[in-house]
């Protein structure tokens, strides 16, 4: 990752604490695991039973790009608290039996108690869960929960292949078919389009929440426990574990509002149906376009399908279960408090989450059809100082100004963002939005294909891509990404990239979906997940 921020040397001496403490943590590994026959293996801890492999965790390259172009905000790009929050990662990794494990940890703007664990070894952590941390035990329960997921392999299993799918088609829908500033730019085409539905709502939804393959029940209570397990092996408070699931009870009430609203979106889309949309769109004019586009993108949010996760309270009481039973003279530890209230209170990271606080409050303000005058005020201070140039922030600034009805001001916004080499994809495609609105479609192409190039000709930019090329006229380059989904994309992509070109029909509900499941959910639904509204340490996972 980039840093713009030199490493405090607070930040330094407690990376260097932790890693001291790696040998410490495997001794005590040693004294919680053994040979264990099969009357043993019974009443013996999770982290006692995994077995170690080669290939555990990677370099996360992968899972930087999935956070600039498929979960779309990019990264908070903030050297301390990287620097930080990897060394607890190493320091927990340590105490297992895969003490070599490569993991990174990545922070994301997302305000919502979320985060995800891929295969390549990253963790994307949204900076709105670690605000709401009180302790370092907490901030490693965390990781110590994701980094299980990457120790126990749940990427190879039937489970999360199963899921593959549905997790492209629900990426690519998210982050190509639908116009976030549809809502923004004008409310009487958004009311035309659909006066029941706040398209620009939906989107916001979606960009805020991070999309994620489904786990098991199972892989998720292993997660639990075993994260439990690494924690007492590192020298923190496995009661830390179960406080994190008071974190989730609280995003899980919210939630439960936003799957309502997802509900009745569903019911009110349906109504319509995708042929109507094809029909009625433009392509000589860009409103339309987009129109159609966020049109879409609505109507493939699914309804609910019955099937929740556990609440926290359940995971909580079988947490503070397993304590009792394997960890009861550990509990009793004291929590680790200063490292982490420097961290959010001092120094340049303070002021990152100061920051970023305000420009979600703003974003949100925004879409909540809140004050505007409040919304524009914190979203100049999130971009004040050395934060000018920041790609969330600018974001920000340019929805709050087109929402007031200025575009010159939020093209502006989007240009300052667009200079900094860390720019995600939502920058590029808000930008190519934007001047799509303003009847500049040649200009449009150009801007995603800059992004095209600048990420590596991702899957996820290609249906967009489609559309704004079909626009443009160009039909040999919409041919070239029609063959870019055909050879390397699996059957989701296909579809989609197909259904951008007017070549078939999307399919109106393939089934119901969570998206941004990660440690908990934002509530909307995106094609062939499974589950519910979201719940603690998930990606969405079936009961």
């Amino acid at each position: 990752m980039i840093a713009r921020n030199i490493v405090s040397p607070l930040i330094l001496s407690a990376a260097l604490t932790l890693a001291a403490s790696q040998q410490a943590a495997a001794g005590l590994l040693d004294s919680i695991s053994g040979a264990l026959n099969p009357q043993q293996q019974a009443e013996s801890t999770n982290l006692s039973r995994l077995t170690a492999r080669s290939d555990c965790g990677g370099d996360g390259r992968a899972s930087l790009l999935n956070a600039q172009v498929e979960q779309g905000l990019g990264t908070v790009q903030d050297p301390a608290l990287h620097a930080y929050l990897n060394a607890i990662a190493a320091k927990l990794a340590a105490g297992s039996p895969m003490p070599g494990c490569r993991i990174e940890v990545i922070v994301t703007p997302h305000d919502a108690a979320q985060a995800v664990a891929l295969a390549d070894g990253g963790i994307l952590i949204a900076i709105g869960f670690l605000r709401n941390l009180k302790t370092e035990d907490e901030v490693a329960a965390l990781l110590a929960h994701e980094l299980s997921h990457v120790l126990h392999n749940h990427h190879s299993s039937d489970a999360f292949v199963d899921t593959q799918d549905g997790f492209l088609k629900g990426l690519d829908t998210a982050n190509a078919a639908g116009s976030m500033l549809l809502g923004a730019v004008d409310p009487k085409l958004a009311a035309g389009l659909d006066a029941a539905t706040n398209v620009g709502g939906a989107m916001y939804q979606i960009s805020e929440s991070m999309i994620a393959p489904a786990w098991t029940s199972d892989q998720e209570d292993e997660a639990d426990l075993t994260g439990t397990d690494l924690l007492v092996a590192a020298g923190y408070n496995p009661r830390a574990m179960a406080s994190i699931m008071d974190v989730i009870a609280v995003q899980d009430e919210a939630a439960a509002q936003v799957d309502a609203e997802r509900e009745k979106l569903h019911q009110q889309r349906m109504q319509q149906t995708l042929a109507d949309t094809a029909t009625t769109t433009d392509f000589n004019n860009p409103l339309s376009i987009l129109g159609s586009a966020a049109k879409l993108t609505t109507s493939m949010v699914s309804g609910a399908d019955g099937k929740t996760h556990r609440p926290a309270a359940e995971r909580k009481t079988q947490v503070n279960d397993y304590i009792k039973k394997f960890h009861n003279k550990h509990r009793r530890r004291s929590f680790t408090s200063a490292p982490w209230e420097a961290i959010m209170t001092a120094g340049a990271t303070g002021t990152t989450f100061d920051h970023y606080k305000q420009a979600a409050e703003a974003r949100r303000a925004v879409y909540a059809g809140q004050d505007l005058n409040q919304a524009l005020k914190m979203a100049r201070a999130s971009v004040s100082g050395n934060f000018s140039g920041h790609a969330y922030p600018r974001l920000v600034n340019s929805e709050v100004r087109l929402k007031q009805g200025d575009r010159k001001k939020a093209m502006q916004n989007l240009e300052i963002a667009l200079r900094d080499n860390d720019a995600p994809w939502q920058i590029y495609r808000s930008y190519a939005e934007l001047q799509m609105l303003t009847g500049n479609t040649l200009g449009a192409a150009s801007t995603v294909q800059r992004a095209d190039a600048r990420f590596g000709q991702p899957l996820g930019i290609a249906p967009f891509a489609i559309k704004v090329h079909r626009a443009a006229g160009d039909q040999a380059s919409v041919e070239a990404y029609l063959n870019r989904c055909r050879v390397a994309g699996k059957r989701a992509h296909v579809k989609i990239c197909e259904a951008a070109a007017g070549q078939q029909k999307p399919e109106a509900n393939s089934g119901s979906a969570t998206g941004g499941s990660g440690i908990v959910g934002s509530g909307f639904k995106l094609p062939g997940f499974g589950g519910g509204s979201g719940s603690p340490f998930s990606f969405g996972s079936k009961n």
